[in-house]
């Protein structure tokens, strides 16, 4: 495997929390040796962290609206005793 495969195979375990603490440090130590790749990665991080906050205000918003139907829902009931 050439480097930049290994960098990427880093980078995707640890996108997938699955890198260990060796591996997130070797990780890290790549990208203090490398001001370019340092620079690509923490872009690739700051978009990856923000889709998964994306992804969880949306299941968010989704869930908020059905507990609002439920309880719409049971309010109706409650009216019509």
């Amino acid at each position: 495997m050439n480097e930049a495969d290994h960098v990427w195979n880093l980078v995707t375990k640890k996108l997938a929390d699955e890198a260990s603490g060796d591996e997130l440090s070797e990780l890290n130590t790549l990208m203090q040796a490398n001001p370019d790749l340092n620079d690509t990665l923490k872009q690739v991080f700051e978009l990856w962290d923000n889709g998964k906050q994306q992804k969880v205000e949306n299941e968010s918003r989704s869930l908020y609206k059905k507990i609002q139907k439920q309880v719409k829902a049971a309010s109706r009931d409650v009216v019509k005793k």
